[in-house]
């Protein structure tokens, strides 16, 4: 899978450069659903994923 990154929203400097072809970054994806049937709750669903980052394809 490939996804754009907006470098302003985080404050790392790990995150602003490419990785090696030997290098992972480990990230935590979180997310909230808000349910209503068939009752209110509020369902919290987090996965580790390991990313590759690239450079800037044109």
């Amino acid at each position: 899978a490939e996804a754009s990154w907006d470098c302003t929203v985080h404050d790392s400097s790990e995150l602003n450069r490419v990785t090696g072809p030997d290098q992972r970054i480990y990230l935590t994806v979180r997310t909230i659903v808000l349910l209503s049937h068939p009752a209110q709750m509020q369902l919290v669903l987090r996965k580790r994923i390991c990313v590759n980052i690239t450079g800037r394809q044109v």
